[in-house]
């Protein structure tokens, strides 16, 4: 098998069961029920409520006598749970209160510097709707902000400067170059940071750290069948680059950003 159709194989599968295993996000928070307050004393109520309603629906149709008096029992045990639910919230939140009365100036002191980077960033996205074209023109559409971006960078990274393209003080590479090992690779995998952002083929550098073994052992014999064909999967020469504020300078101006390159952690490795 070919490095790329290896690649592609390898990749595809990882994708495929992250997906079936995880699921994809729609963008949305699930708000899940405020139940975190609750102590051992209002669960064991609640339980309690439950096995009562279970009790009460249990109970077979045409037995009106038994069934009213689980029902009152059930009635009763709904009544002593929503008081003690009421006891214990109220109990944390003076709780809470009271830390928040004693924390306040330094709340307060960290909300503004909250605010303060949340309004920066508002700024930002605002103004990163609207940019200017190289003749001052300000542009709105998405498409044309794209377009100005990419000949924006596409200047800066392939511009030209004078050399006369000797290196000095350089060895030069002599004989056969050695395989990559599997200690080498394990040491690369754990060196990499985790929570970062993946490049174009969504495969964060968690994945080769979770394999542990199975994954080092694949990564060195794909990393030496690369050395042997001389050539890297097709997605490797892709990154998706991402414009950064330099927090100074026009907000609408080019020049006033950085570009950062989102590439393959594998190829990193």
């Amino acid at each position: 098998m070919r490095v790329k159709e290896c690649w592609s194989e390898m990749a595809t599968w990882v994708r495929s069961v992250a997906r079936d295993v995880f699921g994809e996000t729609n963008g949305k928070r699930k708000i899940d029920k405020d139940t975190w307050w609750w102590n051992e004393e209002v669960q064991t109520i609640l339980k309690e409520k439950k096995n009562a309603f279970k009790e009460w629906k249990r109970v077979e149709d045409g037995n009106d006598r038994e069934k009213e008096i689980k029902r009152s029992e059930y009635k009763n045990n709904k009544k002593k749970a929503k008081k003690a639910v009421a006891i214990a919230r109220a109990k944390v939140q003076d709780k809470l209160y009271d830390f928040l009365a004693h924390k306040v100036k330094k709340i307060f002191l960290e909300y503004q510097e909250r605010e303060s980077e949340r309004l920066m960033q508002e700024i930002l996205n605002n103004n990163m709707k609207c940019i200017k074209d190289e003749a001052g023109k300000i542009l709105t559409n998405d498409e044309e902000i794209k377009g100005r971006l990419k000949r924006y960078f596409n200047k800066l990274m392939n511009e030209e400067n004078e050399w006369s393209g000797v290196l000095e003080h350089v060895r030069s590479n002599e004989g056969m170059v050695k395989e990559v090992s599997i200690k080498e690779v394990k040491m690369a995998v754990q060196s990499m940071k985790n929570g970062t952002a993946v490049g174009p083929d969504c495969i964060p550098a968690e994945v080769w750290k979770s394999w542990n073994a199975n994954g080092w052992k694949w990564l060195t014999l794909f990393f030496n069948k690369l050395l042997q064909e001389e050539v890297i999967p097709e997605e490797w020469c892709n990154s998706s680059l991402v414009p950064i504020f330099k927090n100074k300078g026009d907000i609408q101006d080019c020049n006033s950003y950085r570009g950062i390159k989102l590439m393959s952690y594998s190829m990193k490795i």
